[in-house]
């Protein structure tokens, strides 16, 4: 587990999203290559899951980075995302994905 600081998690998946996009992991799910890890880390001495992976809705295909942790009320959630387009990405926000049903 690592121990880390940022300001918020919307700005920790933004920073995780745009060092992934220059990673040959990248490069592969263009390919249509699945994508699948999660790690854990720590901020302020609370436990938070990260997870890239690959998912999709009934005619688009995404990558999405998701944090989360439990809380007192159940579960605290964040995501982004970039769509697939034409073997291209497009950066996608948390109500974008909801709307496609995501995650």
């Amino acid at each position: 587990m690592t121990d880390i600081a940022f300001e918020s998690p919307e700005r920790y998946l933004q920073s995780l999203r745009e060092k992934w996009l220059l990673s040959e992991e990248a490069e592969s799910a263009l390919k249509g290559n699945q994508i699948s890890h999660s790690s854990k880390f720590t901020i302020d001495s609370k436990t938070w899951n990260q997870e890239i992976y690959s998912d999709s809705s009934s005619t688009k295909k995404f990558v999405i980075f998701e944090v989360s942790r439990k809380n007192i009320l159940g579960r605290e959630h964040h995501c982004l995302g970039c769509e697939i387009i034409e073997g291209k990405y497009s950066l996608v926000t948390n109500e974008q994905l909801w709307k496609e049903g995501i995650p």
